[in-house]
């Protein structure tokens, strides 16, 4: 037994989620296992020599757990977190550049927004940034066009900001079917004449999928909800080379007022 917060309250039940991850070497693979993304450098040990070392980014969703115990049902009171290691034959050491918690504006509806009576599509959340993913394989994270990265006003030194975007990745949709997230928000844009975001679409590793162009498309809808009171604009997918995706970039412009719904994409951003 212990007491880790200290109250001096001895706590019997267990209430977690539980997550597994696998450190094989078989399993270390960026696009399985929760890997989103590895490093190699040269480190330098302390009898003179160097070794090639990999570091490994995980990104764990925490709503896909794979086991519960106990009556928990949600995650508003979560208050420690635990890591254990099993199956080792003999000792190990690992080390953890940084353990943090990473969160997003966007909220995944779980609403049928295209009405359609199959819903076996999943998407998962997360962040990609210009310090963690700009060398990522196969497909690295640049900045978008015109977008410069901000200085930190509470650095002594000049210090850039780490600009990042919203990671949507999504399988196993179905025809018709549309996953989303959303966010809300009290900005009056009847002060604004124009909106754009920049979107870029890469198929995952390995590419099962083969999709075509004006297979998929992007959505964005602004209104009072994301379902029926709302103005949605759309563009296509279109499947970019390998020999160009690192500097490939979509990008949706909508012009605001009335009877005015255009999507705009550059070809020079996405070339087929």
């Amino acid at each position: 037994m212990e007491d880790i917060n200290q109250d001096y309250t001895l706590n019997e039940y267990e209430k977690y989620y539980q997550y597994h991850v696998s450190l094989r070497p078989q399993d270390m693979v960026v696009g399985r296992n929760f890997i989103v993304d590895k490093r190699e450098a040269s480190a330098s040990l302390r009898n003179g020599t160097n070794e090639n070392v990999t570091w490994y980014q995980f990104r764990i969703p925490i709503r896909e757990y794979e086991k519960r115990f106990g009556s928990i049902s949600d995650f508003s009171s979560i208050r420690f977190m635990r890591m254990f290691l099993t199956g080792f034959k003999r000792p190990i050491v690992l080390r953890f550049g940084s353990l943090d918690l990473v969160g997003a504006n966007g909220v995944v509806t779980n609403t049928n927004l295209s009405n359609t009576a199959s819903q076996t599509g999943r998407m998962s959340v997360s962040a990609v940034s210009y310090e963690e993913n700009s060398d990522k394989t196969p497909v690295n994270y640049i900045l978008p066009p015109g977008i410069e990265r901000g200085a930190d006003p509470n650095q002594p030194q000049m210090v850039e900001n780490n600009e990042q975007a919203l990671s949507l990745v999504v399988d196993n949709l179905s025809q018709g079917e549309a996953k989303a997230v959303y966010k809300n928000t009290t900005i009056d844009l009847r002060q604004y004449r124009r909106l754009q975001m920049f979107v870029h679409a890469n198929a995952l590793e390995p590419n099962a999928t083969a999709l075509a162009n004006g297979e998929l498309s992007v959505f964005i809808r602004l209104g009072s909800d994301y379902k029926t009171t709302s103005t949605r604009y759309d563009i296509p997918y279109r499947s970019p080379q390998h020999a160009a995706i690192t500097t490939a970039c979509g990008q949706i412009v909508a012009p605001f007022g009335p009877k005015k719904t255009c999507s705009t994409l550059p070809s020079a951003c996405l070339p087929t």
